[in-house]
């Protein structure tokens, strides 16, 4: 699924990738193959073989989510070679254990293992399977009887069991549309399922959604939601949603920023998991706990504090070593108030005006990615940074000083307003001053602080426009900017006072998340 961006992520990927035909004209992707990244690779694995089929180092080591998509790959070799050292162990997990995963009392009985195996293959290939493919893997099974033919056959099952889990259909989510004449079709029941699974289960689908698309409930509307329900439910699905939007907030790098110990001896690795543990608690809270609106994210201070977070907000610390809840002071509106993100979105030492400008910019409002300095400043600018003057001096001078002025205009000021929160998420009210966003829509117009703002973005629904097209993004796994057109206008975005699970109906039942071109 590519790599993360830096502050301002949405926009900064290329177009497209194998077989993802981008039609902005019809405001559709063509027919694709999209491959399981390898921590998706990890959770079928668990899902299928079972929870011991992949050690906890060896899930650890497969990688994170990312929010936003870069690109789509082909599977590399070093991936390849990486899902053949998964899957090698998977089954070696199942080893002495074979004959009852296959639900066969004898693994040299064929009808027995073939519909045990088939069983598998209809899960891992996300679809039915047929009978020329049972057959291709049976015969993987004959030939490892023929090579190792003293342990009653388990040798030659769990060789076929691998051949499924190692199989194209297994490792790519297909949307071939194969036989379509038409310019547009809707993904069938099996690949409808699989892209929601990939989605909220961060997998395959399991057994109730399999069975929703076997039947063809699942393309109805009231199917559908049924579906979401059930998997909004799950803690599994209410875990991975909130991850992600942690991660739209950049929140899980509070654990490696540094900070210089002399200016800031109270920012500790203890400190950084409380920062991190608020945002957790806060977007926990807002998404299941009180079904709020999205818009809640940028603007309620109702928050989560241990005594360390109660003395830097300067609120009353609760007994104990617990985190409990508690209404913010003024100064502060939703996450992007939080010591974790305005932790990230700083420098070791100072605040960072670009960092936080840029995050606001793409991040908050998906608004157009604004290119890197040219080469003939760089030297300029690394001299800037070297530079003792303030945060709000080099802005000033970004202001006045051309070609600077054309680029930073569009996101200093956001950075400018941000400026009355020190490096590690401290309120300064000193700091605090009005900046004029006129002439940068949509804004427009002077703002005295950050609640100001987020009550200026609730307004319009700019944030909520912004984050249902960053999820919808991902939930296709595409590049925002290779479909920024497109998606914005295929989707609607979530209401003002939509709630994770509108926001979820919202992009499964959209023609994007449903629809393909056919590639011509």
């Amino acid at each position: 699924m590519g790599g993360a961006g830096g502050p301002g992520a949405p926009g900064t990927g290329t177009n497209g990738g194998p077989g993802a035909a981008n039609s902005c004209e019809t405001g559709r992707i063509g027919g694709r193959a999209v491959p399981l990244a390898p921590r998706q690779y990890v959770n079928v694995l668990r899902d299928v073989v079972g929870a011991s089929a992949v050690s906890d180092n060896d899930a650890a080591a497969s990688g994170d989510f990312v929010f936003d998509t870069v690109d789509l790959p082909w599977i590399t070799t070093s991936t390849l070679d990486r899902l053949l050292r998964l899957s090698d162990g998977a089954v070696e997990s199942l080893r002495g254990k074979t004959g009852t995963f296959l639900g066969c009392g004898s693994l040299l009985d064929d009808a027995c293992v073939r519909t045990g195996l088939s069983k598998v293959a209809r899960r891992t290939f996300k679809r039915p399977v047929q009978p020329a493919e049972l057959d291709g893997i049976m015969a993987v099974r004959q030939a490892g009887i023929a090579a190792v033919a003293t342990d009653q056959g388990e040798s030659a099952a769990l060789a076929a069991l691998q051949a499924i889990l190692i199989a194209p259909s297994t490792i790519y989510r297909s949307e071939f549309l194969a036989g379509v004449v038409s310019a547009e079709v809707a993904l069938t029941p099996h690949e409808r399922a699989a892209s929601i699974a990939a989605f909220l289960l961060d997998s395959v689908p399991d057994e109730p959604l399999m069975a929703a698309a076997d039947d063809g409930s699942l393309m109805a509307r009231p199917g559908l939601e049924a579906q979401v329900d059930r998997l909004l439910a799950l803690p599994r699905v209410r875990t991975h949603l909130t991850r992600l939007i942690l991660q739209a907030f950049n929140v899980p790098r509070v654990y490696t920023t540094p900070k210089d110990s002399k200016l800031f001896p109270e920012y500790t690795p203890a400190l950084q998991t409380s920062m991190y543990e608020e945002s957790r608690r806060f977007v926990e809270d807002l998404l299941w706990t009180r079904s709020a609106p999205l818009g809640e994210l940028l603007t309620s201070r109702r928050s989560f504090v241990d005594a360390s977070l109660a003395k830097l907000y300067g609120v009353a610390a609760p007994s104990g070593d617990q985190f409990a809840a508690t209404d913010l002071p003024v100064g502060r509106s939703g996450i992007l108030t939080h010591a974790s993100v305005l932790s990230v979105l700083s420098r070791t030492e100072v605040n960072s005006v670009v960092a936080r400008g840029l995050f606001m910019r793409g991040n908050v409002l998906c608004l157009p990615k604004i290119p890197g300095p040219p080469a003939s400043v760089q030297a300029q600018v690394a001299a800037q940074l070297d530079a003792k003057s303030t945060q709000r001096e080099l802005a000033a001078f970004r202001a006045m000083t051309s070609p600077c002025m054309g680029c930073h205009q569009q996101f200093d000021r956001f950075g400018l307003l941000l400026e009355a929160y020190d490096p590690i998420g401290r309120h300064l009210p000193a700091q605090a001053q009005t900046v004029d966003f006129t002439g940068l829509p949509p804004l427009n117009g002077p703002l005295a602080d950050v609640p100001a703002l987020t009550g200026r973005l609730e307004q319009d629904q700019l944030f909520e426009r912004c984050l249902s097209d960053r999820t919808l993004s991902y939930a296709l796994s595409v590049s925002n900017n290779s479909q920024e057109r497109c998606l914005a206008d295929t989707a609607s975005p979530a209401p003002a006072s939509g709630s994770i699970r509108d926001l979820v109906l919202t992009i499964v039942d959209s023609p994007a998340f449903n629809n393909r071109s056919k590639e011509p």
